[in-house]
């Protein structure tokens, strides 16, 4: 049986809906030596027992019973709360496992699990999240002795610099723009700012370079996710509490808009923000004063609200999800980030730059890039845009141990570039039959593939054989392209 060195008895939380296999982890994780705290089965649960215990780490199933599963409850609780979590599901191979994995969770197990398994994971996750614990504490530790010493400005024009340089990459004249209007906002420090701008285009960041160009750096940059929070927990996690103001309440918790007092407040997908709540945020930007929840003194609060949107926010007004009058408080300013596929000038450099980035984080050697990658990669539309060209570029690199890379590397669906030329047949209304495309198709995916049948066969996950046949079937030859 594997046992834990016990120097400190972790604490974990088990949120399973399943019984039996919640038992099973708890027998287990006994046997490991940890201290398990307590058995839920809902997200909703889990964010209270989050709120009120020091917990070490976290075992979240991902399909769970509620109105919150456990990918939205596990984004939640790390955001608010710091702690870490593995997940647990009995899905290995579908887009429930996927969407997980791309919120960076500590770990995941696969149900049936196996007990040593289980323990690496766990002991794996408490091990990084130790060391990312230390690091962020060697980070507090250095801004408090640049406060002391009154260089504390200078730590943050370079955290400025490094968001500028590192996470605003383009050279097309849309990003030079954008970066403009942040600088001038970030000139005015009680000016509320909209981000507009569609999943993946990067608002976050630009509304961090306005926090740090701001006067107010050196206070708190609050981040919150409005469809990250349940209804039901939303106002305790604005306004916060007092002691004893509701089952479960065991202790005075500050809210976000006190947390952001004198800093900014990063409101992400406002647009999802429940309409009780943004008449009270209405009040809150009116009156400059909040009060606790079960409290009964009001508390002076002075923060920028920068609020960030993918969405049509004026047709929620008509539908009546959101109201007129705060978006008038919160839309001062307007910036809009226009998506990866009206800016090609910036899918190059943002390329060599992840490519460079990644291969170094894998410990990989930094491999050269095939000139016709680029100009496949900008017939792509990228729906999910920078998110997704980084995304893309990681799964490439894991998989890819060649010095030159290629897009046979890539597995997209729909990266062939004949979208944009199917456009143009149907403005001029060519041959749209199916053996027509076909044949375009096939003298395309050549002309990608450098004329060789191999790599070709490849990229259109056919035999070789499947392909010569298609060839001759329709008199293509190869020299000739």
């Amino acid at each position: 049986m594997i046992k834990r060195k016990i120097m400190e008895q972790k604490k974990i939380l088990i949120v399973e809906d399943e019984v039996i296999i919640a038992d099973d982890l708890k027998n287990c994780l006994s046997n490991f030596g940890y201290n398990v705290c307590d058995i839920v089965s809902s997200g909703e649960e889990a964010i209270i027992k989050a709120a009120e215990s020091n917990l070490d780490l976290i075992l979240m199933d991902i399909v769970l019973n509620g109105e919150i599963d456990g990918i939205t409850t596990a984004r939640h609780i790390y955001d608010t709360y710091h702690i870490p979590i593995i997940y647990i599901t009995a899905y290995s191979g579908n887009d429930i496992l996927s969407k997980a994995i791309k919120t960076n969770p500590f770990g995941y197990i696969i149900k049936p699990f196996k007990e040593r398994e289980l323990y690496s994971t766990i002991e794996l996750a408490l091990k990084k999240y130790l060391k990312e614990k230390r690091i962020s504490s060697k980070y507090k530790r250095a801004v408090k002795r640049y406060r002391q010493t009154k260089k504390f400005s200078s730590l943050i024009s370079e955290e400025l610099e490094k968001l500028i340089q590192n996470e605003v990459v383009g050279q097309s004249e849309q990003i030079t723009n954008v970066l403009k209007q942040a600088m001038t906002a970030a000139k005015y420090k009680n000016t509320n700012v909209m981000i507009v701008g569609e999943s993946g285009t990067g608002k976050e960041i630009v509304a961090r370079i306005i926090h740090y160009a701001s006067e107010r750096k050196e206070n708190y940059f609050c981040v919150v996710n409005s469809s990250a929070i349940p209804e039901t927990l939303i106002e305790s996690e604005f306004f916060g509490h007092v002691r004893g103001a509701f089952t479960g309440a065991l202790n005075n918790k500050k809210g976000f808009l006190e947390i952001a007092d004198k800093g900014t407040l990063f409101l992400d997908e406002i647009a999802d923000m429940p309409i009780r709540l943004q008449a009270k945020l209405l009040r809150v930007i009116e009156d400059k004063k909040i009060t606790r929840i079960g409290g009964q003194k009001q508390l002076a609060v002075d923060f920028r609200i920068i609020s960030a949107t993918n969405k049509d926010i004026f047709k929620l007004v008509q539908d009546n999800k959101f109201r007129l009058d705060l978006i008038h408080r919160l839309n001062t300013m307007v910036i809009k980030i226009p998506p990866l596929r009206e800016r090609q000038d910036d899918i190059e450099p943002l390329f060599a730059y992840y490519v460079k980035k990644i291969s170094l984080e894998l410990k990989k050697p930094v491999p050269d890039i095939d000139p016709t990658l680029i100009n496949n990669l900008k017939n792509y539309e990228f729906p999910g845009n920078v998110r997704e060209l980084k995304n893309i570029v990681e799964n490439a690199l894991i998989h890819c141990n060649k010095p030159v890379l290629e897009f046979s590397d890539f597995s997209i669906p729909n990266l062939f570039p004949v979208k944009k030329e199917l456009e143009e047949d149907i403005k001029k209304n060519e041959d749209l039959s199916l053996e027509n495309m076909e044949i375009q198709h096939l003298r395309k995916v050549l002309e990608i593939a450098g004329f060789n049948q191999t790599r070709a066969a490849g990229l259109l996950k056919i035999s070789r054989d499947s392909l010569i046949r298609r060839l001759k079937k329709y008199k293509i030859k190869i020299r000739k392209y």
